[in-house]
């Protein structure tokens, strides 16, 4: 902390006979960073009562610090989002859950019966092909095996034929050289 921060700081404790945190410390307080301490006060900042210093910098109080164990407490543990926690704010600590009209509920049901049996055609499907796929595979790797059969007996009667004509040839050399 430098000069001018400390100087803040001691203006502001003598105004309030409380403690009063940084952001660092009370990030480090709630078990948060101050990346996200700074993103709350950011987006939620008429929620959360902060004190500002002579050096124009942040400090919590006690009630700040109630304020931000409870948004934490919402993000992390209700999963709510900031929209949500403003919300929550906003009305007083009503929760947000939207209401859905009875013909919405009827709609976002159909959707989910139609999206239900286009999945389970999509699986009838992805089953069907599945099985071509194999059957395929089967007929390619029979037709390897045949046609690597069919090479291998072809180099192996033209060796044969390379080496009977080798044989003629030098019967019919050594033939020509001895019948002199």
């Amino acid at each position: 902390m430098n000069e001018s921060e400390k100087q803040g700081l001691s203006n502001v404790n003598e105004n309030i006979d409380q403690p009063l945190l940084t952001v660092k410390e009370a990030a480090n307080h709630i078990g948060e960073t101050t990346a996200v301490i700074r993103n709350w006060m950011n987006e939620l900042k008429n929620h959360i009562p902060t004190v500002r210093g002579d050096n124009n910098y942040h400090y919590f109080d006690q009630n700040a610090l109630e304020v931000l164990i409870l948004i934490k407490k919402l993000s992390r543990e209700q999963n709510y989002s900031i929209k949500q926690i403003n919300h929550y704010f906003n009305s007083g600590g009503e929760s947000f859950k939207p209401d859905l009209e009875p013909i919405y509920q009827e709609k976002i049901l159909d959707e989910l019966k139609f999206l239900k049996e286009q999945f389970e055609l999509q699986q009838q499907f992805n089953q069907a092909l599945t099985t071509k796929l194999e059957e395929q595979q089967r007929y390619i790797d029979e037709t390897l095996a045949k046609r690597n059969n069919e090479i291998t007996n072809s180099i192996r009667l033209l060796q044969e034929t390379k080496q009977e004509v080798a044989a003629s040839e030098k019967k019919g050399f050594f033939a020509r050289l001895f019948s002199k």
